[in-house]
């Protein structure tokens, strides 16, 4: 099973036997997750096919995520912002407790949430180009305790 490309930009999810894989596909922006990229990323991990015992997360091109899409949040007013880092949050809790096996599979940078969404997984296994780090803080956007608390575990 794949899912269609136009129907979830950005993201693809593909089943095959025991494992999924779930591609984040935006390179020019290295990866960066969308509002609806998030919930879709909860969606599918919720209703994963009961068969599936392994859930690979990956980055198309040379990046893993480097996070939440931070021009969109230039459109949002601070109620809708606090409301993508709410569902930003659940897709990264939803990653946390499913009872899958899951592996990020890092290639280049995995910054800010997308840090945080490596940090979920049960393991991650990074190429010589990966990087880590949590750029946010210079932009005075202050980290969540239950981000911060992923991040000492």
């Amino acid at each position: 099973m794949k899912e269609p490309c136009d129907l979830h930009p950005g993201l693809t999810l593909e089943v095959r036997d025991q494992v999924a894989v779930i591609t984040i596909d935006r390179p020019t922006k290295q990866n960066a997750l969308t509002l609806d990229m998030w919930q879709q990323l909860a969606i599918w991990v919720k209703e994963l096919p009961g068969t599936v015992a392994v859930l690979i997360l990956t980055g198309a091109g040379e990046a893993f995520t480097s996070g939440s899409d931070l021009d969109e949040f230039l459109t949002m007013t601070p109620n809708e912002v606090n409301r993508a880092f709410s569902e930003m949050h659940g897709a990264i809790q939803t990653i946390e407790r499913t009872s899958v096996l899951t592996i990020a599979r890092i290639s280049g940078v995995a910054f800010g949430a997308g840090f945080l969404l490596a940090l979920a997984c049960d393991l991650r296994i990074g190429t010589p180009k990966a990087r880590f780090g949590i750029p946010v803080t210079r932009l005075g956007i202050i980290l969540q305790p239950s981000f911060l608390g992923r991040l000492i575990r």
